[in-house]
C-alpha cells in the first residue's frame, strides 16, 4: 500500500504545482531581496535565506501559501477516490485500515517536501552567492538574535553551529507543512467540496493566528511561528506544545473521519 501511494504522489500533477509554486516564491525571494540588492558578500547565508530575519513581502506570502499548497499536494486523495466510487474497489482488494494508515503517512510526507523542497532550493542559491560564515553579533547588527534571548530557538546554537541551527528549522519547516496536511486531510472527511479541502488549513491557520493575537497578543503558538526562525518569544517548550497538541489534533480528527467512513 505503501508503494501504491507513492507512485501515486510521483505520477499527481497537484503535487508537483505545489512543489514548484513553493520553490518559485523562494527563487522570487533570492532574486529580489538577496541578489538584485547588491552588496552579496556583506550579509552571511544564515541572516539572508528565506527562513531567516526578513521584512520581505516575498517571504510573507511564501509562508502564507504553505498551508494552501501542503493540503493542495495530497490531502484530497480521500475526497477523490469516495467521490469516484474508486474507495470501493480499493476495499475489496485491501484492507481498509491499511489504507488510512498509509494514506496519513505518505500525505504528511508529501505535505512536508512542499515546504521542505522550496527551503533547500533558496538555501541552496543563498550558498551561491552569500558567504558561509557565522553570524555576528556585531557585524550583522539588526540582523541577528540575542544570544540569551528567545528570538530564535537554541539562540546559541545559531551562533555557534549555524548549519545545525538551519538543519533544525528545515525539519521543523517539514513537519508544521505535514501537519498542514494532515488537518486537511482530516477535514476531507466531513466536507463536500475538493476546494475546501486545500483551503481548509489555510483558513485555520489564519483563524488561529488572529484569535491569539486577538486574546494573548502574539502567536507562538501557531504553525507558522514554529517553522520561521524569526517568530518571538520561542523557546523549546512552546515549539513542543505547539507541534504536539496540533499532530493530537489533526489524528483524532483523521481517527474520528475513518469511523464515519466505516459507518457509511
Amino acid at each position: 500500500m505503501t508503494k501504491y501511494f507513492l507512485n501515486r504522489m510521483i505520477r499527481r500533477k497537484l503535487w508537483w504545482i505545489s512543489i514548484g509554486g513553493g520553490c518559485t516564491i523562494s527563487v522570487l525571494y533570492f532574486i529580489f531581496d538577496v541578489w538584485m540588492p547588491g552588496g552579496l558578500f556583506d550579509d552571511t547565508v544564515y541572516t539572508k535565506w528565506i527562513e531567516c530575519f526578513s521584512a520581505s513581502e516575498m517571504q510573507t506570502l511564501f509562508f502564507m501559501a504553505i498551508p494552501f499548497l501542503a493540503a493542495m499536494a495530497m490531502a484530497d486523495i480521500y475526497f477523490v477516490d469516495k467521490e469516484s466510487g474508486y474507495l470501493n474497489v480499493l476495499f475489496s482488494k485491501v484492507d481498509a485500515k491499511r489504507y488510512f494508515r498509509n494514506l496519513y503517512c505518505l500525505n504528511f510526507c508529501a505535505g512536508g517536501l512542499c515546504l521542505l523542497m522550496p527551503l533547500l532550493v533558496n538555501l541552496y542559491l543563498c550558498f551561491l552567492v552569500c558567504p558561509n560564515r557565522a553570524p555576528d553579533l556585531i557585524v550583522e547588527g539588526t540582523n541577528v538574535v540575542n544570544y540569551l534571548g528567545d528570538d530564535t530557538l537554541f539562540p546559541q546554537l545559531y551562533y555557534e553551529h549555524p548549519f545545525a541551527h538551519v538543519c533544525i528549522y528545515l525539519l521543523l519547516g517539514f513537519i508544521a507543512s505535514g501537519i498542514f496536511a494532515s488537518i486537511a486531510l482530516a477535514l476531507s472527511f466531513f466536507v463536500k467540496n475538493r476546494f475546501l479541502v486545500w483551503i481548509s488549513s489555510f483558513l485555520i491557520n489564519y483563524v488561529f493566528i488572529s484569535l491569539s493575537v486577538a486574546m494573548t497578543g502574539n502567536s507562538q503558538f501557531a504553525l507558522l511561528s514554529v517553522c520561521i526562525m524569526h517568530g518571538g518569544a520561542v523557546t523549546l517548550q512552546t515549539v513542543t506544545i505547539a507541534i504536539v497538541s496540533w499532530i493530537v489534533v489533526s489524528l483524532i480528527l483523521y481517527l474520528i473521519g475513518v469511523k464515519r467512513s466505516e459507518k457509511c
